[in-house]
């Protein structure tokens, strides 16, 4: 967090809770771009993330999708002058390219469930639980706030509480996603999201 640069601007924004608390932002969540429904699943679950401090979190994951014969795919990336050391099971793909956009949202659509692995510093929702939501998908999270928001639903949403010691119920990847109220996941937006922003401004 740049401190430094808070007050140049009228109103501060953070996704993060923690962060809103410790330097007085307003909190707001991340949002979808649009909903879409695709039924060409090509993997059961997909994960693209970079090279960081969550990839034990990854392996024990997807050694876990291995062993119980789930098909996943991770593409994680890193600069060739970093190379990852640590032994990677085969459905972890290392990518030198930063992958567009575009290309991404295609990954995610193509898959039955989106896999989400938290920064253990962070406690706000990224983008993929928001993702899942605006392309109808099941997520698995490993962010254990998630069950305080109100579009949590345990036939959508599975919550790994220990990477490293967890089972995923058969029942989970078998049974059809759960259609969200629509009051409640129109609020997510990015239309709301920007009208949340310029209504608090004009306030």
């Amino acid at each position: 967090m740049q401190e430094k640069y808070l007050p140049l601007f009228d109103v501060c924004y953070s996704f993060d809770k923690d962060d809103c608390q410790k330097y007085g932002l307003k909190e707001i969540t991340n949002f979808y771009f649009v909903e879409e429904r695709s039924e060409n699943n090509v993997y059961d679950i997909s994960y693209l993330a970079t090279y960081d401090n969550r990839m034990e979190e990854a392996i024990s994951i997807f050694n876990y999708f291995q062993e119980n014969n789930i098909k996943a795919k991770a593409k994680i990336f890193t600069y060739p002058s970093h190379p990852i050391k640590e032994l990677l099971p085969k459905n972890i793909e290392v990518i030198h390219k930063i992958i567009p956009f575009g290309e991404s949202y295609q990954y995610y659509l193509d898959s039955k469930i989106i896999l989400d692995i938290a920064h253990p510093h962070q406690k706000g929702l990224s983008f993929r639980p928001f993702e899942a939501m605006g392309m109808n998908k099941k997520l698995i999270t490993t962010n254990k706030d998630i069950i305080n928001y109100d579009f949590y639903d345990p036939n959508n949403i599975f919550v790994i509480e220990n990477p490293f010691d967890f089972s995923i119920p058969e029942t989970f990847f078998k049974t059809d996603y759960q259609e969200i109220n629509n009051k409640i996941k129109e609020k997510y937006h990015i239309k709301n999201w920007v009208k949340k922003i310029f209504s608090d401004y004009e306030h």
